[in-house]
């Protein structure tokens, strides 16, 4: 009777064991195939928007840019730069730069906008290990990698962060207001220069960007969803405001990068959460 009773409990922890491997398994086959689609998108939007960069500048050189009347184009371009100050602020956090390499990687950023973007988010996956990919592959790609000799990082406070987003919110709303007055709709044939299309279509990458972040950050598909929407549909000012949300969530102690990565990861220590190949994850 006792054997039996062993023989069964043995069993139903084989069965335990074994349902446990599976779901590993297959959690980290979707995280590699997550990783890998995630790679080729990117490759393939970059290359879109190269083409589109390179039109533009056999069609007109872009000079629509420089007209001083295109107001929408020129609101057009102040919302890509502030987005393109955003995920170049994670860059810089990523990147040990030197002082003199700092102004150039910054040129390369505010002039290519995504197609830098998009080179570098490709990168990132690309410099991924097996181990990487298959755990959390969107993590190792946010966070910083540890270095022998790595120093503190300066870090704003989360407050004074919160404020400058929040004034560039009040910025862009008072600049939406201001050309729409002056310019009127923008729905017009005459605001559709090639400048505009190349501005929209590198706006729209760099949302696609930062909407993949907020996927992973948001518990909830609703809540993604919403976000996404709001993204799209009011660019910077959606992007301002979400980080003014998730600044709000860390405490003066912690580093401010602690915003990159999941509510379940953002428990970190007060320093700058340095990723180290021994971290667990999730």
């Amino acid at each position: 009777m006792y054997s039996k009773r062993g023989r069964r409990c043995n069993q139903k922890a084989c069965n335990t064991t074994s349902l446990k491997q599976l779901y590993t398994q297959n959690f980290e086959a979707i995280m590699v195939e997550v990783a890998t689609r995630l790679k080729m998108g990117f490759i393939i939007v970059g290359c879109m928007y190269t083409c589109v960069y390179i039109y533009g500048l056999y069609y007109d050189q872009f000079m629509s840019c420089l007209d001083p009347q295109a107001r929408w184009v020129q609101l057009a371009m102040v919302d890509v730069y502030i987005n393109l100050l955003v995920i170049g602020a994670w860059i810089f956090y990523k990147e040990d730069f030197s002082l003199v390499k700092k102004p150039i990687a910054a040129f390369v950023i505010f002039i290519t906008g995504s197609i830098a973007i998009c080179a570098y988010v490709v990168r990132q996956f690309s410099k991924l290990s097996p181990e990487d990919s298959s755990k959390d592959p969107l993590y190792f790609v946010l966070a910083r990698r540890q270095k022998a000799n790595d120093t503190k990082h300066r870090s704003y406070s989360p407050a004074t962060l919160r404020a400058f987003f929040g004034a560039l919110i009040g910025f862009m709303l008072g600049y939406y207001i201001y050309t729409y007055i002056v310019d009127g709709s923008p729905f017009r044939k005459e605001v559709l220069t090639m400048c505009m299309v190349g501005t929209i279509a590198d706006l729209y990458v760099i949302k696609g960007v930062i909407s993949v972040w907020v996927a992973y950050k948001e518990s909830s598909w609703i809540s993604a969803f919403m976000w996404m929407l709001i993204l799209a549909c009011f660019g910077s000012i959606g992007t301002c405001a979400y980080l003014v949300i998730q600044l709000s969530y860390i405490s003066p102690h912690q580093h401010v990068s602690s915003v990159l990565f999941m509510n379940n990861n953002s428990d970190m220590p007060e320093s700058d959460p340095l990723l180290t190949r021994g971290k667990k994850l999730m």
